[in-house]
């Protein structure tokens, strides 16, 4: 009879062979050497919850379970970003701290030994915090799940701590050049304390201009851009108001940035400043302009060299004697042609309301009328230009085709005309009367700005009958 027995005692295997009363007993060991080691961390603090700037003591406890010797452990806590990092240490080897993150080399851990880490911070808001860790050594972990540990921590303002938040808005939005422009600005003490020496400072962007500063509680002053407001005392819960006007200077984007401070630590310091955006535009004015005045149809001979008349027409809201001359463009685009005359923009009250009207000459070549237009299309011009602040101002008006077949004309300022049917290469860009070719009328659009209503009048009859007769020859010559 033989008998077999195998035992194992960590990392031991017994092999005993029992064979019979006649044979020899003999004993067959082999020894297997553990290489894994579980290391288990785990953390708390206190006190939770905590005040500001008081101490909040982390605590770590790393336990080797083995079954081998782990080496070289380390240690690592990665520290919350609201708090100031105060001290580190442990029951054995040493711990240092670098830009929130503290290390601890704890050297050698045998199975069964035990570390403790103690690593105490500063909570600088009132916020919950989350504090992390982990540890790790040279040998195989069998369970990495616990090598892992987190604390939530609560930080509450102290009873001698006041919370000051700063809110701001700015209307209109978007707001003209030149346009007033309002800043309301919100003060509210959260406490737990009553807040002493609050004070509002609003650094105004260079594009604004200062115009005043108010406040529901305190004093306000400005002084090289920045506005200073001394709201003093604040109980908790209670809250001011700053108002703040200035005027837009320039068209864009502009950014206003305020900040609030008191004598009490600030639990929550990242509502003490506040900005708002605002866009400033270019606002144009639309004002009136005629074509001929006098005339409603507006004829337009686009065979002529002559000017074209054109008012713009003043209001109680549009001084024309503010235009900026050099700035003034005209045509199907508006920004074709300058005035082009011997008197350009001279003032005259031409609808007789007691307001300055102004009138210019425009070219006719020079409105960029496309050559395919027809006779009796109705072609929309645009006037541009600029009061002497800046100010953008515009205005529209018809005019009616009463001739341009079969010719050719130029579209810049003294361009030379082509010939047409034995036209005159006459080239006298100042000639109020243009030439004449092959027998037809080629009186053109200049009327006598002197008499507008007459001139619109006299214009508009010249170009029906000049359309007419041009629209005979065009026929015949066709035929």
């Amino acid at each position: 009879m033989r008998k077999l027995i195998i035992a194992a005692i960590i990392g031991v295997i017994a092999v005993m062979g029992t064979f019979g009363a006649t044979q020899a007993q003999g004993v067959l060991s082999h020894n297997i050497v553990a290489t894994d080691a579980d290391l288990v961390l785990t953390k708390g603090d206190s006190p939770d919850p905590v005040q500001v700037g008081d101490h909040l003591t982390y605590t770590l406890v790393v336990t080797n379970h083995g079954p081998a010797t782990s080496t070289s452990v380390m240690l690592e806590d990665t520290l919350p970003g609201n708090v100031t990092f105060v001290s580190a240490s442990s029951t054995s080897g040493t711990c240092s701290e670098t830009s929130g993150l503290v290390t601890c080399s704890l050297g050698d851990l045998s199975l069964g030994g035990v570390v403790t880490a103690t690593i105490i911070v500063i909570p600088n808001v009132a916020t919950d915090i989350t504090n992390t860790a982990r540890v790790h050594g040279n040998e195989d972990d069998p369970n990495n799940s616990n090598n892992d540990a987190a604390e939530i921590t609560t930080v509450v303002a102290s009873s001698n701590q006041a919370d000051i938040s700063v809110d701001k808005a700015g209307s209109p939005n978007p707001v003209p050049v030149g346009g007033s422009l309002t800043f309301i600005v919100g003060v509210v003490n959260h406490g737990p304390a009553t807040s002493t020496g609050v004070t509002l400072v609003d650094t105004l962007p260079a594009e604004v201009t200062f115009s005043s500063a108010t406040a529901t509680a305190g004093t306000c002053g400005e002084s090289g851009g920045v506005v200073t407001c001394d709201i003093g005392t604040l109980l908790p819960n209670e809250s001011a108001t700053a108002t703040i006007i200035v005027v837009a200077d320039h068209a864009g984007t502009i950014v206003n940035s305020v900040e609030v401070d008191a004598d009490q630590v600030d639990p929550v310091p990242g509502n003490n400043t506040d900005e708002v955006t605002i866009t400033v535009v270019e606002v144009t004015t639309e004002m009136q302009i005629d074509i001929r005045p006098g005339s409603d149809r507006n004829p337009l001979n686009l065979r002529s060299r002559g000017m074209l008349p054109v008012a713009i027409m003043g209001a109680t809201n549009f001084d024309v004697n503010d235009i900026d001359l050099s700035t003034i463009r005209f045509g199907v685009d508006g920004d074709n042609t300058m005035p082009q005359h011997r008197r350009v923009g001279h003032i005259k009250d031409i609808n007789s309301d007691g307001i300055d009207d102004m009138m210019l000459h425009f070219r006719t070549q020079a409105l960029g009328i496309s050559r395919d237009t027809e006779r009796g299309d109705i072609v929309t011009l645009f006037l541009t230009g600029e009061l002497n602040d800046g100010t953008e101002f515009d205005g529209e008006d018809t005019v009616t085709i009463v001739g341009n077949r079969h010719h050719y004309f130029g579209f810049m300022d003294g361009g030379k005309w082509g010939k047409h049917f034995g036209q005159n290469e006459s080239d006298d860009e100042h000639s109020d009367h243009p030439s004449k070719g092959n027998g037809h009328s080629l009186n053109d659009d200049d009327d006598d700005d002197h008499h507008p209503s007459s001139a619109g009048s006299q214009g508009k009859d010249k170009g029906k009958s000049n359309g007419h007769n041009r629209g005979q020859s065009g026929k015949s010559h066709d035929d």
